[in-house]
């Protein structure tokens, strides 16, 4: 709910932007959303659905619950070498860092998505910071080797 305007904003000004949304239901998004559509989640196949979008994205409320969440969409977005955009909320900006934008209110979200969309100078900034500073600390292969270590 948080984005819904934002969202809506961007696709009135742009369009050919296409909103996926992947979950196991839509929760009426998709009619709340213009240019949105479901893709249902699936463990075999999300991964190559996330692999096709161009930015990935994670609003979050600011409370207490969400304060401690932490920002594993984010990661998995990164480790596809996507740009994000999310709340600057517990940990998020922490990740975000220089591997996307953060924003808080509907005006900086549109913002942070046109630029991502539509400055290809920008959009490469964060890859390059992604595979540079991000891979550094989150990327999968390091994170396995730290799972497999701790349980030997």
């Amino acid at each position: 709910d948080l984005i819904v305007d934002a969202l809506n904003e961007i696709t009135s000004r742009h369009p050919e932007v296409k909103i996926a949304i992947i979950s196991n239901t839509a929760l009426n998004y998709t009619e709340k959303i213009k240019n949105s559509y479901l893709i249902t989640w699936a463990s075999e196949t999300y991964l190559k659905s996330m692999s096709d979008f161009t930015i990935g994205i994670m609003p979050l409320k600011d409370n207490e619950f969400t304060r401690g969440k932490c920002g594993f969409k984010l990661i998995q977005y990164l480790n596809m070498k996507k740009p994000v955009i999310g709340s600057g909320v517990g940990v998020n900006g922490e990740i975000i860092a220089s591997n996307g934008i953060v924003a808080n209110s509907t005006e900086e979200w549109v913002n942070a998505i046109e630029l991502l969309l539509y400055d290809e100078n920008r959009y490469q900034e964060c890859v390059k910071h992604i595979e540079n500073d991000f891979f550094d600390k989150y990327h999968y292969d390091l994170v396995v080797r730290k799972i497999i270590s701790c349980l030997n």
